[in-house]
Formats: structure tokens, sequence, C-alpha cells
């Protein structure tokens, strides 16, 4: 356990030895990652705006939002533009799915630029790998799959409300005010929930080296089909020794980590705590009019900061303004992204060596059974 901390470790001490070439690629990453979500979510969000501005009344709509009560208006006129509707639905959802694509996509590209660096190779900053739409569309490929297999706990848990759901409608009202008196719903569904929520934990774990294997083409060939490096990291992954050693690593690093993000929250809410207090004294009257909690903060902030003028109170906020974007730039350089070169760096030289060893012993064990059974 303390020899693959060690090396984890290291590696990880290795990107700071790459710092510029590390720097420069994560910037380039990021670029890569918005230009290729512009260009793929982008038509399908013109084509929303349009559909939108052409099909809807908006001045009707606008005339129901300004009003009071209007929720079955608006169902009705909702209803009443049922087509419109489901294509927007569905433009949207097209939307959110490319840019779910491509946020995943630069992962991908940092866990490829970390397992270089474990095999002692630097990709240049502008990769044409990057656009390589054969490997992008393979990527797409093991996403579908591990979407997948995450689906499975959602979709048993949506399946369990809508049998409740059925269930209850054929049911009378009395059975439904057994049931719902009983508490029977309530606890099986949260039972449920805690199931499904530790299914989805769990496969999430058992999933999270596909990608490394799909780009790991030191220990794997390359014509494999995308479903290949999901089965092998569910095989990767398959004992309970694996988990326990990822988890201590995570967690001594997180230990390190934590310190540097507790002081980047600490600003941040002094920040917002100094701003808030300085507008509810610019305009003490409006918002004594907008609700008893507003008075509340306000009494709890003027404890805080009732001896700073208002000069002192903008120094002050101009100060944590300046905190904030000295840990965003530190935060930055040195500790975003580093997560990825962990869990490569447990994977190549844990989990290969682990299965390696496993094979040799496999056939070392069949070589032996054959050689007894011709003696």
């Amino acid at each position: 356990m303390i020899n693959i901390i060690k090396v984890v470790f290291s590696d990880i001490i290795n990107l700071y030895k790459n710092f510029f070439h590390w720097f420069f690629s994560k910037f380039v990453i990021s670029i890569v990652r918005y230009l290729l979500a512009i260009m793929f979510a982008s038509p399908f969000f013109v084509v929303f705006l349009i559909v939108l501005f052409w099909f809807i009344d908006w001045r009707y709509l606008l005339t129901l939002l300004s009003s009071g009560e209007f929720w079955w208006d608006l169902f009705l006129f909702l209803y009443s533009n049922i087509v419109v509707v489901i294509i927007l639905f569905v433009l949207f959802l097209l939307m959110m799915l490319f840019l779910l694509i491509w946020y995943s996509y630069w992962m991908v590209l940092m866990l490829n630029l970390n397992l270089n660096y474990l095999n002692w190779k630097k990709l240049a900053f502008w990769n044409k790998s990057y656009f390589d739409f054969g490997f992008i569309f393979k990527y797409i490929k093991v996403l579908w799959w591990t979407m997948y297999y995450l689906l499975i706990p959602i979709w048993i848990f949506v399946i369990w409300f809508l049998v409740l759901f059925f269930v209850f409608w054929w049911t009378s009202s009395i059975n439904w005010v057994v049931w719902d008196n009983s508490g029977i719903f309530s606890k099986l569904s949260f039972a449920l929930l805690v199931l499904c929520s530790f299914l989805f934990i769990y496969l999430m774990y058992r999933l999270s080296f596909s990608y490394i294997v799909f780009l790991d083409k030191k220990n794997y060939p390359e014509d494999k089909s995308p479903i290949f490096y999901v089965k092998e990291s569910f095989k990767l992954t398959s004992s309970f020794q694996s988990l326990s050693k990822l988890l201590v690593i995570v967690l001594l690093f997180s230990i390190i980590i934590i310190p540097f993000r507790l002081k980047n929250k600490f600003i941040d809410d002094e920040y917002d705590s100094i701003k808030t207090y300085l507008i509810f004294e610019q305009n003490i009257k409006l918002w004594r009019e907008v609700s008893e909690k507003n008075i509340y903060t306000y009494n709890e902030l003027k404890i805080k900061y009732w001896n700073l003028s208002s000069n002192e109170l903008e120094r002050e906020i101009n100060k944590y303004s300046i905190y904030q974007t000295l840990f965003f730039v530190f935060n930055y350089l040195f500790i975003y992204w580093i997560y990825e070169m962990l869990f490569v760096s447990f994977y190549n030289n844990y989990l290969v060596e682990n299965n390696l060893r496993k094979v040799i012993n496999k056939n070392f064990l069949g070589r032996l059974f054959t050689k007894k059974k011709k003696n």
C-alpha cells in the first residue's frame, strides 16, 4: 500500500516537473472543449431560438407571466402549442446532450495527456488528435455504454414510481388512504432511493477506468469495440482491495487539497458577506420592506461589520476580490485537474500490474495442471 501511494504521488509531482507543458496543454484543451461545444451545440440553440420566437405568441405569454395566478392559463397555452413545445423540448435535450459530450471530452483529453506523461511522452500543445473525428466518435460510443450502465439505477427508480402510480390509479380511495397513512409508499421509496444511489456510485467506480483503457494503446489494441473497454474496466475493478486502496489514496490527497479549498471558500464567503452588507446599508429601507429574513441577515452582518465605514467596506471588497483572483490563478496553475493524474497513475501502477499478475498466475497454474494431467 505504501509503495503504490509513493508511486502515485511521484507521478503527480512529475506534473510539476513538466509544469509549463502541463499548463499550456490544460489551457489549449480548455479552448478545444469550448470550441467543440459551441460548434456542435450552437446549431440546435439557433434552431431552438427560431422556433421559440417564430411559433410562440410572446405578447400573450408575457401577459400571462405578468399576471398574478396564471398556471392554468399557462397550461392551456402550452397544451394548445403542444407540437412546438415537444420540438423545443427535443432541441433542448439535444443541445444539453452535446454540451455533456464535449464537457466530458476535455476529461478524456486530460487523461490522455497524463497517460502520455507516464509513458515519457509529451503531446504537442495543439495536437491533431483533438479534432480526430474517428477518435471522437469512438469516444462517444464508449460514453454511450457508460451512460447505458449508469442509467440502470435511475430507470429502476423511475419504473418503481410508474408502477406505484398505476397501482394507486387502479385502487380505490380507501386503499390509497391506507397506503398513505401507513407510510409504506414513503418507506419503500426511501429504501429504493438509497439502494439506487449506492448502485449508481458503485457503477461509477466500476466504469471510471473505461476511458483510460480506451486511451491505453500500450496494453490494449486499438481495434477493440467500445463495449470491450467498459467490460475491461469492470474486470480491473472487480476486487474490493482495489477499491479500498483507491479510496485511501483519494482521501490522503484530499487532505492535502482541502485546506486550499477551505481557504478559497472563506475568501468567497467574506467577499459575498461584505458586498451583501454594503448593499443592505445603501438600501436599508427597501430591504426592510422585502422580508423578515433579510432583516435577520442584515442584523447578523451588522454585528460583524458595524465598525467599518462605507469606504472601508469598499476597500475590503476590493481586497477580497484580489484574493479571489489570486486563488483562482493559483488553483488553475497547481490544483485543477490533478485528480485525473491520480486515477491514471493508480490504473497504470496498480490495476494493470495486478491484472498482469493474475494472467501470469492463471497461465502458470494452467500449464501446471496440464503437465500433471499428462503425467
